[in-house]
Order: C-alpha cells, then structure tokens, then sequence
C-alpha cells in the first residue's frame, strides 16, 4: 500500500511540472497570436444595401478572410447617398470617429469611392495620422488631389463609356438618339463629367440630350416621350432635385414601367429588369483588387508611403435576359463571352458542361466505333485477299503436280496404246470385211485412237513438247483454224463471224499451239450452241476478233471467241480451267481442254480468262503480249 501511494504522489507530481511548462507556453502562443492580429477599417462612402457598395465590401470581405494573417474587420458607411451636405456629415463624422478609434490600433484603412476618399484627405492627419490608405472606387482621379499627404494609393474605377456605346451602336444600328441621364449627387457629377470627355466622338452619329436637373415626375415624362431609334445611358439614378432618394430596386421599377428604349449601364450591379446591361465594372472583384493590395502593404511587400494607383478597367459584357427578349435582340448578336442573367431555368444551361461532356463522349465514341469498323474492314480485306492469293497459289501447285503426274501416265500409257492398235490394225487385216471380227477390230482401233489422243493433250498439258517459238501472224492462225472447223461448224448451222483489226502486229509464239487453243475454245462453242439451240437458230453464231490494247505500257494482242449459248453458271466458272474438270458426258470430254489452252497461254506469257451472263453469252478473251512475252504475266479484262 505504501508503495501504491509512492507512485500516486510521484504521477501527480509529474503531472503537475507537465502543467507548468506547458501554460507559459501556451500564453506565449497567444501574446504571438494577438500580436499578428492586423485591424482593417473600411470606410464606405454610402450606405448598406446599397448594392455597389455592398459587393465591394463582400470582395473585400471575402478576400481578407482567406488571409494567412488575423485581421480584424471594422466597417464604417458614411451615407453620403442619402445626406451629401458634406459641410455637415463630415464634422459629423470625424467626432464619431475619433470617439471609436481616437486610441489608435487601426494598421489600414480602405477607402470606398471618392466620399469617403475626401474624408480622409481632410481628416487622416487628426484621425489616423501615418496610418496606410487604400482607396477603390474612385473616378476623375488627378494625382493633385493628394498633394502633401504620403501612404495613399489604390484602384481607379476606370468606366469604359465608349466601350458601352459602341456596343450598343453594334447591336441597334438604327439608333440616332441618346439620352443620359444623371442625378445631382457628388458621385453624378462626376460621371458626367466623364462622359462629358467622350461625348464628342459620338456626336456626329447621336443627337444626345443630357437630363441633370429633375424630379422623378420630369423624368418620367422625359422617358416617356423619347423619339423612335433612341437610347438611354444611366449615370446615377439616386437622388432628385428634391432630395428624393430611390433604392435600386426602385430605380429599376422605375424605368421598367416608364422607358420603353433599351436602357444601358456601366456597373454590373444595375443590369437587371429596366437596364439592358453594358460593358459594365464588377464591383465584387473591385473591392477583392483593394483588398489583395492592402494585403500586400501588411506583408510588407509594398512599402507604407510607395503606394500605388492602379486602374481598373471593365472586363465582361452583362446582359439581362428579360431586357433581351423586350427589345427583341438575339444572344447570338451579343460580342463574344457577354454573361447572360436573369434567365429562366434551363437544364440544358444549368448542366450545359454536362451536356457538352455527354455530346463530346457520344462523338467520341461514334469515331471510335468509325475506326474500328475501318479497321475490321481492312483487316477482312486483308484477309479476303490473303485467301485468294492462297487459292491461287494452291491451284498452281495443283496444277503442276498434275501436270508432273500427267506427263509420267501419258509415258506409261502411250507405249501399250501403241501396241494394242497395231494388234487391233492385224486383226482387222486378217478378219473379213463386214464381218463382226471385222467390226470389232474397228472399234479397238477407234478407241485406241481415242485414248491417244487424250495421251497427246497430257503431253501437252505436261508441257512435254518444245516446239520452236517463232514470228507468227495471228490473223494467219485464226484463218487456218477457222478454216479447219468450218465444215464441222456448217453440219451444225452455225455460222462464223470474225473482226480483225486492221494491221494487226506478229507476236512471237508456237503456232500450232495457239491454234490448239482456239479449236478447243470454238469447240466448246460449238457444244453450248448445240445445247441451246438443237436445230436451226439465227443466234447459232460465234463470233471471233482480234484487236489491240495497252496495258501497264504494254502492247497486248486480244482474241475473243463468243458465242450465244447458255452461258457458265458462277460455281462452274471458278473450276473450268481445273484438269479434268468437265460437265459434259463421259464420251463426250476428258476435262482437259482449256486445262491444256490454260497451260499454253500462261506459257505464252499470257492470260486465258471467261466473261459470261447465264442465257446471253460467253466470251473467251486469250490475251497474249506482243512483245517481250514473259511467262506468268497476270492481266486483267478490258
């Protein structure tokens, strides 16, 4: 238990040394904190609620309390707006003043408009001597005005008139009036002043009136009786001859119900039903410039007594929506980035950057869907073509191994053929004529025949012979083929028909090749018009000719045989120049003729190729090249 109270007296007593070091401490930290405390006063020339004033004390506002720095605010409103009699409010004022801040503690003062300037040009030295002045909202500035006085500086409210009017000029041509329309305040005074200044730029394309002088019942009937193309310019609308003061909501039912012309500003915070809009200053960021230099005086990055005058100028076109459609002006005509207010609820404008987002997505995506169906495209092209350069060259292959096997069975075959004919010729010798043995004999002879002619075309297909090349006229071969296939033709009633060019160039070539080819196309010509056409027809024709054309720079020699049977079904015409591929009957074709005219027109250097219409025609084109002929040339029809 003893030891139990040790250790309770010793924990109390470090906790009691931890207290102590930690208060000083603590009370130091709060000596540093009120140190760093700066105390801004802000001394407004009018009154709160009103709207000028009241956005440039939120811009300052705003401002300073993002500071790193403590800062005490204190506002003061001077209520120039409402009692000008400066010879009165000011006394008025500095006793109010020097009873509040008499004991000093103020570190910077800042002035709104130029009221509250002239108070303190006449009374800082008494009521804050030294202490640093920053003005905003000043017009008709002039550096005399603060002749002998150090530490003051700020930002000019520096009103774009020209600006405004020239806009409104782009947007009413037809305009040939303006009225502008100014109260007898301070503030008034001063702005016509100004606009005073630039009024002579514009009086050569306006009859301009100015309205100083009124009550509100005169200048409602000055409003009421503008003439037609007329516009207005509002100074400051505030206070009458009488001393009859309006709100700004006041102000803006007034010439709502009493102008029926467009109605412009210079201050962002009068646009609104009643006034169009303008090329306007914006008094919250207004007051946020005051601000951020008096913030930079308090951190020393200006010193107290180099204080600068900086203009600020207006940056953005305010419009008000309902004043728009009154006057019937399209948002399209307004000048580029002009802030619209006022308007009624739109989705699309209240997630008008949604909107834009979803629209730039679904372009996105219908580019993307564009690519990749361009890109599933080409590659089904690709591989269309890689398919068909795969059949092709599966058909070559194809076609030289059966041309390798033909060779070997035509060797093979021609030796017994040989020897069965001689044995068939001994038999039909020796048998007597007429009889069967005699019949028969016939028959082994003809059919040996046969098959040695079918030996001879696998000879050819197997490209066995090597018959010498040489000049050759190609009107001399269609001639003499045409000559040994007429007989044949005429049994039939079918007639020949040719067209040869005139002076046709020799081409190099084995004649009797070309030939072999030709009376195998005829042929095949032959056949289809037979099919179609039993008996007698006058469409029982084929037609030959020859002519030349360029391709590639070349010079080819083209010969067409056609004819007007039942033409080649797509399926078929793929196939027909495989080896022993045929549709006719067994006893009619082996299957190897435009193999065999294939093989020598591609040995030629050449191209074989088919052209029909099921029930019109077909046409066989065999294109040889007239010069220089290179085996495996490809060409495409003309």
């Amino acid at each position: 238990m003893a030891e139990l109270r040790l250790e309770h007296v010793a924990f109390v007593l470090a906790l009691s040394l931890l207290l102590m070091l930690t208060v000083p401490s603590t009370a130091s930290g709060q000596t540093q904190a009120d140190h760093d405390i700066k105390t801004v006063l802000v001394l407004h020339s009018y009154h709160s609620g009103f709207a000028w004033t009241d956005r440039i004390n939120s811009g300052i506002a705003n401002l300073l309390a993002k500071s790193k720095h403590l800062i005490d605010l204190r506002i003061e409103y001077m209520d120039v707006k409402r009692f000008e009699s400066k010879s009165l409010l000011f006394p008025a004022l500095k006793y109010l003043y020097s009873q509040k801040y008499g004991k000093g503690g103020i570190d910077l003062i800042i002035a709104s408009d130029n009221s509250a300037l002239d108070f303190l040009l006449q009374f800082r030295n008494e009521l804050f001597p030294e202490v640093p002045v920053v003005f905003c909202g000043i017009n008709n500035y002039k550096p005399e005005m603060t002749n002998g006085q150090s530490g003051i500086g700020g930002i000019l409210e520096n009103i774009n008139i020209a600006g405004t009017l020239d806009m409104a000029l782009k947007l009413l041509p037809e305009t040939r009036h303006l009225t502008v329309i100014s109260d007898n305040t301070g503030t008034g005074k001063l702005h016509l002043q100004m606009f005073q200044s630039e009024a002579p730029a514009f009086a050569k394309r306006l009859e301009i009136k100015e309205l100083i002088e009124w009550s509100w019942s005169e200048l409602k009937e000055n409003l009421k009786n503008l003439p037609e193309n007329s516009i207005v310019l509002a100074l400051s609308l505030h206070r009458d001859s009488a001393g009859v003061s309006f709100s700004e909501s006041e102000v803006s039912d007034f010439l709502k119900s009493n102008c029926q012309r467009p109605v412009f500003t210079l201050w962002d915070v009068k646009v609104g039903p009643g006034t169009l809009g303008g090329l306007v200053m914006n008094a919250e960021r207004h007051g946020e410039a005051a601000a951020q230099m008096a913030l930079r005086i308090i951190e020393g990055k200006i010193g107290k007594n180099q204080i600068p005058v900086e203009s600020d100028s207006p940056d953005m076109y305010v419009f008000d929506y309902s004043e728009l459609k009154r006057f019937q002006i399209s948002e399209s005509q307004l000048p580029l980035h002009s802030n619209v207010i006022n308007q009624p609820f739109s989705i699309y404008r209240q997630y008008r950057g949604l909107f834009i987002s979803i629209i730039a997505m679904f372009i996105l995506m219908v580019l993307l869907v564009a690519a990749l169906s361009t890109i599933l495209m080409l590659k089904r092209r690709m591989e269309q073509e890689k398919a068909e350069i795969e059949a092709h060259t599966r058909h070559q292959q194809k076609l030289e191994s059966i041309g390798t096997l033909a060779g070997g069975v035509a060797h093979e075959i021609n030796n017994p053929i040989n020897i069965i004919m001689n044995y068939g010729e001994l038999i039909k010798s020796m048998s007597e004529p007429g009889g069967k043995i005699d019949d028969y004999s016939q028959a082994i002879i003809e059919e040996c025949e046969r098959v040695a002619g079918i030996v001879r075309n696998l000879l050819s297909f197997a490209r066995q012979d090597t018959e010498t090349r040489r000049r050759c006229d190609i009107r001399e071969i269609v001639e003499k083929t045409l000559s040994l296939t007429h007989r044949l033709l005429y049994k039939d009633n079918i007639r020949l028909a040719s067209s040869m060019e005139d002076d046709l160039p020799h081409i190099e070539c084995n004649g009797q090749h070309i030939m072999q080819v030709l009376m195998n196309l005829i042929t095949n010509a032959r056949d289809a018009l037979n099919e179609r056409f039993p008996g007698t027809d006058d469409n029982k024709v084929i037609n030959i000719s020859c002519h030349t054309f360029e391709k590639n720079g070349a010079k080819w020699l083209r010969t067409i045989v056609e004819d007007y049977g039942p033409g080649i079904p797509v399926e078929i015409r793929e196939r027909i120049f495989d080896p022993f591929y045929t549709t006719k009957p067994r006893d009619k074709g082996t299957g190897l003729g435009l193999s065999v005219s294939h093989g020598i027109i591609k040995e030629h250097g050449g191209a074989l190729s088919v052209e029909s219409k099921m029930g019109r025609y077909t046409r066989f084109y065999m294109d040889l090249p007239v010069d220089n002929p290179q085996p495996d040339a490809k060409i495409s029809q003309d």
